[in-house]
């Protein structure tokens, strides 16, 4: 859960500290984000410090974000400055041009240090920064798969499997699938067993 409250975090001091410029204006921001991505208040407080910029943190249920985003666009106005958005609705989102395209924030460096931006691109314009991946949007260190002796990234389970016994293996137990955060889930019952 703090791994992923840092990582939002980081998704918003990316997002508005490159935009400072813009929103300095107003010295107030809006955020909308679901309860598992609420950012902890001394780490707002440390942001407004250095920014002098206030975030309104406004915690929305994950099934109202993407309905609050629509109605107040066809209304003409935006339910917050920021909001997280799943990868899903990044076509919608653009298509009915709803999203403030981030693509003079993004540079090429960026783009290197986060591949699966793509994910987040509507046409040519990126309207959305990713600050989490899961199993869903697989990324891997090909360096790992290499020095393990696998050829690529696995194309199915056994194969993954398979991988992560090698890679786990092959560096002396030091590397695992990555941290979980529930006992209760599949991915952790794959850390415990590879």
């Amino acid at each position: 859960m703090r791994r992923s409250r840092v990582l939002a975090l980081v998704s918003l001091l990316v997002v508005v500290i490159v935009a400072a410029p813009a929103f300095a204006a107003t010295q107030s921001i809006t955020v909308m984000v679901p309860p598992w991505a609420e950012i902890p208040a001394a780490a707002l407080q440390q942001f407004e410090k250095a920014t002098g910029i206030h975030v309104n943190l406004n915690i929305v249920g994950w099934d109202q974000i993407r309905d609050k985003i629509a109605i107040a666009a066809v209304g003409g106005s935006s339910p917050a400055d920021v909001v997280e958005v799943d990868w899903s609705w990044v076509g919608q989102l653009g298509d009915a041009d709803w999203m403030m395209p981030l693509n003079q924030y993004v540079d090429d460096a960026m783009r290197s240090d986060i591949p699966s931006i793509s994910i987040f691109t509507s046409g040519k314009d990126v309207i959305a920064v990713p600050y989490s991946n899961d199993l869903r949007i697989g990324l891997y260190n090909a360096a790992h798969f290499q020095k393990a002796g696998v050829a690529g990234p696995p194309q199915t389970w056994d194969a993954f499997v398979e991988a992560a016994r090698k890679i786990k293996a092959g560096s002396g137990g030091r590397l695992t699938l990555g941290p979980c955060p529930s006992t209760e889930s599949d991915h952790h019952e794959l850390n415990e067993a590879y």
